[in-house]
């Protein structure tokens, strides 16, 4: 399994420097390679991608006697190549206007991260605390001890508020995480005046992180508007500002990690809303609302807790699920979203709307796992095993093989 560790890296005064340096040097190497890239193909209708993009990489970067690494500069061709290939991607899909993501040069603060490729050659961990770092030097990190696997990869990032972080990727983690005992499933809608309501009847309100902290976030705007450009009480408000966002996602996320590991930790079997938030958040009167409660992340950190303890989790069509009684299946065609009580006029159930909605959730996925089927052969082996090596075979069959014989970006 594939993980990133991201850690605050304290960094002094003179490396700090360094790093702004390299940082302002890897996005001018990127500007001037997509610069190339396009010229070649509007010119010679010829594509300056892959290979010949790193070896472009690693000549102009012996030019301009660029300070980065070769690995980073060849990294950064590496992105416009995927960028490149992303944006085809979503060509050949048929998409038009904004979301066909055509690569864009990088303005000034709006490139944010340097790559290390390779492990230990551009960067060692010494010890606990302690990460060498290639042209660098020594700087201190925080709890390191949590990494187990074999490490790849190094990203530093430098977020708005001035700080650094180290992200390390590391392959064959092995998980620490316990899965429940029993085998225990429920189901979880997820809404915006509730976060999820449970198949149980459990109901976690929306904490609502933006809207408490608007007050201030506005405050600090308004006082950033008023500040000279490139003076010194600008670039304070900036980060006056961008500690305030800062507080407010960390709260988020600190709620989102304590909720999803308290789910994995009690249930082996979770089925959830397959929802399309980028359309959902079109709707400009939710929108706000609808990306301040982070579904996605709640889903993605579900998802990856569940790899590591040897969960299931099932992602299931929402449709009709809160219009179908979840008793009998009587489908009731007039509800509308003001409709907080589901009564079935079938068999006469009558519950909270949500409630339904997550057990009808839950039926779906235990039925798309055969649960209810019957073994006529008396074999007592667990479901949960069965359905875990036929997710294996499937992925198996599905994986797709790096084509050509460059290195994937």
């Amino acid at each position: 399994m594939i993980r990133s560790f991201k850690y605050r890296l304290y960094v002094t005064k003179e490396q700090d420097i360094v790093l702004d340096k390299q940082l302002e040097e890897a996005r001018a190497l990127y500007n001037l390679l997509l610069e190339a890239s396009i010229k070649a193909y509007k010119e010679d209708n010829k594509s300056l991608l892959g290979y010949k993009l790193n070896e472009l990489s690693l000549r102009l970067r012996k030019e301009k006697g660029l300070s980065i690494s070769a690995q980073s500069s060849q990294e950064i061709a590496g992105r416009i190549t995927k960028a490149f290939k992303n944006f085809f991607r979503r060509l050949n899909e048929g998409k038009r206007g904004n979301s066909l993501g055509y690569p864009r040069f990088k303005a000034n603060r709006r490139y944010e991260s340097i790559t290390f490729p390779q492990y230990p050659h551009c960067f060692k961990l010494l010890d606990e605390d302690t990460l060498s770092i290639w042209n660098v030097g020594i700087s201190r990190i925080k709890y390191l001890k949590d990494i187990n696997g074999k490490i790849k990869t190094l990203t530093l990032k430098k977020e708005p508020t001035g700080n650094w972080y180290a992200v390390i990727i590391c392959d064959g983690i092995t998980g620490k995480r316990k899965a429940p005992t029993e085998d225990k499933a429920i189901g979880i809608d997820v809404g915006l005046t509730s976060l999820i309501t449970t198949s149980e009847g459990t109901v976690v309100n929306n904490p609502h992180f933006l809207k408490k902290a608007e007050t201030i976030l506005i405050r600090r705007d308004k006082q950033l508007s008023k500040k000279m450009k490139r003076s010194k009480n600008r670039y304070k408000a900036i980060l006056k500002l961008a500690k305030a966002y800062r507080k407010t996602t960390r709260r988020r996320e600190t709620f989102l990690h304590n909720l999803t590991s308290k789910l994995i930790s009690e249930y082996k079997i979770i089925a959830l809303e397959k929802l399309n938030v980028v359309g959902l958040a079109k709707n400009h009167r939710l929108s706000k609302q609808i990306l301040d409660v982070r579904w996605s992340e709640f889903v993605r950190q579900l998802i990856y807790k569940a790899e590591e303890a040897g969960s299931i989790i099932l992602q299931v069509d929402p449709r009709n699920t809160s219009k179908k009684c979840s008793k009998c299946g009587w489908k009731d065609e007039d509800q509308t979203l003001a409709d907080r009580m589901f009564k079935c006029e079938n068999c006469g159930l009558e519950l909270d709307r949500d409630i339904n909605a997550a057990r009808n959730i839950l039926k779906t996925g235990l039925n798309t796992l055969g649960r209810r089927e019957i073994n006529a052969c008396g074999d007592e082996t667990s479901v949960l095993e069965k359905t875990k090596a036929r997710l294996v075979v499937e992925a198996r069959k599905n994986e797709k093989r790096p084509v050509g014989r460059f290195r994937s970006y």
